[in-house]
């Protein structure tokens, strides 16, 4: 059997903004990881649609059910999770507020109703 690495390098470059660090997931989020990677990899959305292939409703419902599916995951492992979606949460704030001041909308988050 093979273990797991006790922490991964990560790293995002969206080539206006790179995001990297080390991830040193407890056991909780080990499974929570697992459980969203094979439903990421075994869903429609995530295969490119040739022309006259699939459908585009069938791929955005699938992807729109993983709102739902990311939550039980949520769910069943618990606040142990909770502190590693905090962190995450601190850098996609960032990052969309770096993309809305690019587009001309400097400080989107204080104009979302709840977001402070």
């Amino acid at each position: 059997m093979v273990r797991a690495p006790k922490s991964v390098d990560v790293k995002l470059n969206l080539h206006v903004l790179e995001i990297a660090g080390t991830w040193e997931p407890n056991d909780a989020e080990r499974r929570a990881a697992w459980e969203l990677y094979v439903e990421l990899v075994t869903r429609v959305s995530v295969v490119p649609l040739g022309t006259d292939e699939g459908l585009l409703r069938e791929a955005l419902s699938s992807l729109y059910s993983l709102f739902g599916t990311t939550r039980e995951v949520l769910r069943r492992h618990g606040p142990e999770v909770r502190d590693a979606l905090t962190d995450t949460r601190r850098v996609l704030a960032a990052y969309a507020d770096l993309l809305a001041s690019a587009c001309g909308v400097p400080n989107l988050f204080a104009a979302v109703p709840g977001s402070h």
